[in-house]
């Protein structure tokens, strides 16, 4: 029952590493679908409240594309430096 027992012990060491890695890349993509979205919305409608348009109000597509890629970079590095640190 000692090998047993230390099989156990290492099963659920690697079961709360691994909850806690798959909980912070969630977090990490939440924040950057928000991010996505939020730029988007700035890029497009303006900040609400301005009454205005955005500044890419006519060109949605560009608008899409510049947003993914800042939340893609934000994805990235919010991965790399907080999620998988210590690799």
């Amino acid at each position: 029952t000692t090998a047993l027992s230390r099989l156990g012990e290492r099963i659920c060491g690697w079961y709360d590493v691994f909850a806690h890695q798959v909980a912070k890349f969630g977090t990490i993509g939440l924040l950057a679908f928000c991010l996505d979205t939020l730029l988007y919305n700035v890029f497009v409608f303006g900040v609400p409240g301005s009454g205005g348009v955005g500044p890419m109000h006519d060109i949605p597509l560009r608008a899409k594309i510049a947003a993914t890629a800042c939340a893609t970079i934000f994805a990235y590095l919010g991965n790399r430096y907080w999620t998988f640190r210590d690799r």
